[in-house]
């Protein structure tokens, strides 16, 4: 008879620890449902989380409150608006867009200063930059400021306002972003093969934005980003109304500046 006894009691707490496993696994999967990379919603105002290329999941109640401000405010791409097109169910054409919030926060930035050529070693699969910096008649470094890629077309990759970049801004740069393991101002003078190229970029990216931890900005890489993007976290912020859709990351930042904005979902954002 305790025998029974004991194993109906195990069935029980066999079926308690199922049935509070489903009801954590329901939980995750309403989060993840609703904005796994995060929405800030301050009344007239809107920043959309996104990872880059990545599909845009949202809940559909957010949906339609991103849709009633953004058709009356304007929707704001990131950057040359290169995740426009995985934004669905928000506009997926850029002339839907009142354009880029970047093209619009440059208008305060004076000069031109090193931080932002951080634009290098960042999202280098969707801007292609192995494919622009590639070009085996000339070192990495002339290559970028030359703008030419491996087919032989020009293509500047663009740091701010849309200007050529500047060999002692450049310099500064890559200064800047170097430490103790990578000196990448040595690192430019190689031969800009595509093998050359990738690793260049490839090794900056991972320093500046690391797989584990890269919001705590371990390496110098990452800092220099982070003093650019700091700039551009207050200037959305201090944006009183529209739609703007921007990589997930800058929503951690964001909340810091305003103590009146909370994340909704935002799992996939750190």
């Amino acid at each position: 008879m305790k025998k029974v006894v004991l194993v109906k009691l195990l069935h029980i707490k066999h079926q308690e620890r199922s049935d509070m496993k489903s009801f954590k696994q329901f939980l995750r999967e309403k989060k993840e449902s609703e904005a796994p990379y995060g929405v800030i919603v301050d009344n007239n105002r809107i920043f959309v989380g996104k990872g880059h290329q990545k599909p845009l999941i949202l809940s559909d109640d957010l949906i339609q409150q991103i849709k009633k401000v953004g058709d009356k405010y304007g929707y704001w791409y990131e950057g040359n608006g290169g995740d426009v097109t995985t934004s669905a169910p928000l506009p997926t054409n850029k002339n839907d867009y009142e354009g880029s919030f970047d093209r619009k926060f440059e208008k305060s930035v004076s000069g031109e200063p090193p931080e932002f050529y951080y634009v290098l070693f960042s999202n280098i699969k969707v801007n292609h930059a192995i494919r622009r910096v590639t070009n085996p008649k000339m070192s990495i470094f002339d290559s970028i400021l030359d703008g030419y890629n491996e087919d032989g077309k020009h293509s500047y990759m663009y740091y701010i306002r849309e200007v050529s970049p500047k060999a002692e801004t450049l310099k500064k740069f890559l200064k800047m972003v170097s430490d103790d393991e990578y000196d990448f101002l040595a690192m430019s003078k190689m031969t800009a093969t595509k093998e050359n190229s990738k690793k260049f970029l490839e090794t900056g990216e991972k320093r500046m934005w690391p797989a584990k931890n890269w919001d705590d900005y371990p390496y110098n890489a990452g800092k220099v980003a982070q003093k650019a993007n700091s700039q551009r976290d207050k200037f959305l912020a201090s944006q009183k109304a529209g739609v703007f859709v921007v990589g997930a990351g800058h929503l951690i930042d964001i909340v810091k500046l305003n103590k009146s904005f909370k994340i909704i979902g935002g799992e996939k954002a750190y």
